[in-house]
């Protein structure tokens, strides 16, 4: 493993190495893959915090059907399709047509920068069908589920040399310098996750987050998947703190790692703070 590398097992991070180092003041890389699992603890924190996370999943869901008119959903950036259990044999043999649902709440736009997820599915009482079957896991629900899916263009390209095939992790891009370790790329509908970056030569792990690995061809525009700002700057503070709690004496009065009590964490995070639903991963 490089020096600085993220160790595997480790995705979807908040904030990168760099600016959790450059707020800590540490300039050595001698730490640095101990402090990968600090920035990645404190991007936990975060979504514990909130009780939701920030990261968009592709999956599959099924969810129990109590009220026929509106299924509560955890935080959903992208539909792509419901699918039903009509007659209850636990086959989803029924897609719903998109002009039988509505998404709720109305202009949430979470795929734009200021948007916010939907959070439940409404029948709609015009449509086809105005309800959705009873009973216990009726509706299948497929999307990318996450707080918002926003990414913007990085900057760069592939710069491969011929196309990136599927398997492949170490990839070349035209400017190493503007992507970082810790960040989620988007190419095409695949996303990857970087654990270094030397020049530009970029080391990734493939289709992470429930995506697919799929050929590229080169020269694509690499995007960058972005939360928040005040999420990447609560995780920068929390890992900055519980790195240099490491220097601090056990039981000498002072809390470093406490986010709930730190009045800088506590306003950054309250707005996007949710009552459970669901499954938070």
């Amino acid at each position: 493993m490089a020096i600085g590398s993220a160790p595997t097992g480790v995705i979807n991070t908040y904030a990168t190495l760099a600016s959790v180092k450059a707020r800590a003041a540490i300039t050595s890389t001698t730490n640095d893959s101990e402090m990968w699992m600090t920035v990645h603890s404190a991007s936990r924190v975060v979504d514990r915090h909130c009780n939701r996370h920030f990261f968009v999943v592709l999956a599959s869901r099924a969810f129990d059907v109590a009220n026929v008119h509106r299924i509560n959903i955890p935080d959903l950036a992208v539909i792509a399709a419901i699918s039903e259990d009509r007659d209850g044999d636990r086959v989803y043999e029924v897609t719903r047509d998109a002009a039988d649902y509505l998404l709720w709440p109305a202009n949430a736009e979470p795929q734009s920068v200021n948007g916010v997820p939907y959070n439940a599915i409404l029948a709609d009482p015009y449509g086809v069908r105005p309800d959705f079957p009873a009973g216990f896991r009726r509706v299948q629900i497929t999307g990318e589920w996450g707080y918002r899916k926003v990414a913007r263009d990085s900057g760069t390209t592939l710069n491969h040399g011929g196309p990136l095939s599927v398997g492949v992790t170490s990839v070349t891009v035209a400017n190493g310098t503007k992507i970082a370790s810790g960040q989620t790329l988007l190419l095409e509908s695949e996303q990857m996750f970087i654990r270094d970056v030397a020049t530009d030569l970029v080391t990734v792990e493939r289709g992470v987050n429930g995506t697919s690995e799929v050929t590229h061809v080169d020269g694509i525009t690499i995007s960058i998947c972005e939360y928040p700002a005040p999420v990447v700057e609560a995780t920068t503070l929390i890992a900055a703190r519980l790195w240099k709690r490491k220097d601090i004496p056990l039981g000498d009065g002072l809390d470093v790692n406490s986010s709930a009590s730190d009045s800088d964490i506590t306003a950054l995070l309250g707005g996007y703070r949710r009552i459970p639903l669901g499954s938070a991963a």
